[in-house]
């Protein structure tokens, strides 16, 4: 029989002070309220139909002179053109833009080759299926595909080291990481993640990692997002590894399919998303349910996170702040109740972050 995990966890956190919570809340209260008033008794959409705009799950450049994107939604064929899109670095607006339908996926016929390196890729103005427009949005694209920034070099999760002030940040591959420290911005030398918590994980990589508000638990995710450790800090021991999201697991059956990263956002709250970054849970920890599933950024803290897809989140007490990571690792976005710009990680402080 499995232990009740969550039972020490919601004691601690009743006497945990709210007030500074109100002010992050009330995003994630209006887009609790929003789902919940689109959606009929039964869960589904109401008559009023989807009035969610298209999100983009994926982006990659199969060759130099193609940039395929991958949407979570059909689209209105009308509004795919060449127009809607432009791409950094000099390549500018497309010659074509192709939609498959059948793959919700278009596919950009560039004028310019793509050289090696980064690219962003801007989406201004394509409608789902609905009529719903997106928002001028940017995703980044690295030619060849094979040298996707994200795996060696990048941020993949984050969460605060519970025996002092520094936080913890692992790379996207899931094998290093390194000690952030916010009052002076220094970063230590990266270490093989298999030292975490001065032991070896019972999981290969990890891919999320977040404590509780009390810092008694860390949980980990593996880096396919279908099983987590817990650390517990009392015993300084992890426990067995086990299924994300089913329906006799700890988190029960979830809409999040493979968890990519993870918070709390409150006393009895936290969110999780999607390895896409594109879709968040709200997990309760009083009734051990799911609250709903919602759209980032569209949802997030009433919307207007200037990144478009999140990779790892954060938040840090003695700033009342989170701090999100977009999905490629490189860049992030501050949340103390409104959004900061977007800024390189490697400007984080005054250090240099490196996972060599």
């Amino acid at each position: 029989m499995k232990r009740d995990r969550f039972s020490p966890i919601r004691s601690a956190f009743r006497s945990i002070r709210l007030a500074r919570e109100v002010p992050i809340l009330l995003g994630l209260l209006f887009a609790t309220v929003f789902l919940v008033s689109a959606c009929d008794s039964n869960g589904g959409m109401d008559e009023s139909g989807d009035t969610t705009p298209p999100q983009v799950v994926r982006a990659e450049a199969p060759t130099a002179t193609e940039i395929v994107i991958v949407f979570n939604e059909a689209l209105d064929p009308a509004s795919v053109t060449a127009d809607a899109f432009t791409v950094s670095n000099g390549v500018g607006t497309p010659a074509r833009a192709d939609y498959l339908d059948a793959a919700r996926s278009v596919t950009l016929s560039l004028r310019t080759p793509m050289q090696n390196g980064t690219y962003s890729v801007t989406v201004s103005g394509v409608r789902d299926a609905a009529g719903n427009a997106m928002p001028p949005s940017q995703m980044n694209v690295t030619y060849p595909s094979g040298t996707l920034p994200g795996a060696d070099a990048a941020v993949g999760a984050v969460y605060p080291n519970a025996a002092d002030s520094r936080i913890i940040l692992v790379n996207r591959a899931g094998t290093r990481f390194a000690y952030w420290t916010p009052s002076n911005g220094s970063f230590s030398n990266s270490q093989p993640v298999q030292n975490l918590e001065n032991r070896a994980l019972p999981i290969a990589d990890v891919g999320a990692a977040m404590s509780t508000r009390d810092d008694e638990e860390t949980y980990f995710f593996s880096t396919d997002g279908e099983t987590f450790t817990v650390y517990e800090r009392e015993s300084s021991e992890f426990d067995e590894p086990d299924a994300f999201g089913e329906d006799d697991g700890d988190f029960g059956d979830s809409d999040i399919e493979d968890v990519g990263a993870g918070t709390h956002v409150s006393s009895s709250q936290l969110v999780l998303f999607n390895q896409n970054g594109t879709r968040y849970g709200v997990w309760n920890y009083s009734t051990e349910e799911w609250q709903g599933t919602f759209n980032f950024p569209a949802d997030f803290f009433g919307g207007g996170a200037p990144i478009s897809a999140v990779g790892a989140i954060v938040f840090l007490d003695e700033e009342n702040a989170y701090y999100l990571f977009d999905r490629d690792g490189t860049q992030y976005a501050i949340f103390s109740g409104n959004w900061s710009n977007a800024f390189p990680v490697t400007e984080l402080g005054d250090g240099s972050l490196s996972f060599n």
